[in-house]
């Protein structure tokens, strides 16, 4: 597949299969980073990071903003974007490694 400049690429595997993806001439300073986290509003099964000082997750569907907080278990702000044991997107608190399959935010 190719993807013309600008144009935002996802993809999800539903078989039961593992997949290989790999990728080729991803631009690195693109400002659309999207987490594979769905919207609490609209249910969009993706996030957009954007770096403004406060880190806010933005919907691209709905537009909501979400803002993330910090780790419930021990009050630690560095939270992170990983893959579980079986694949699929968790955050997990880079201080006490607790694990959430979607990321805590502010209410």
């Amino acid at each position: 597949m190719r993807f013309a400049p600008g144009d935002f690429q996802s993809g999800k595997n539903e078989a039961t299969n593992d997949l290989v993806v790999i990728a080729l001439g991803a631009p690195r300073d693109s400002e659309d980073v999207r987490i594979p986290f769905a919207c609490p509003t609209c249910d969009h099964d993706g996030l957009r990071i954007d770096p403004s000082e406060n880190v806010t997750l933005v919907c691209p569907d709905c537009g909501d903003e979400h803002v993330p907080r910090a780790c419930p278990d021990c009050g630690h702000d560095d939270l992170r974007a990983a893959l579980s044991e079986c694949a699929q997107p968790i955050v997990v608190c880079s201080n006490c490694r607790a694990e959430f399959e979607s990321p805590p935010l502010q209410t």
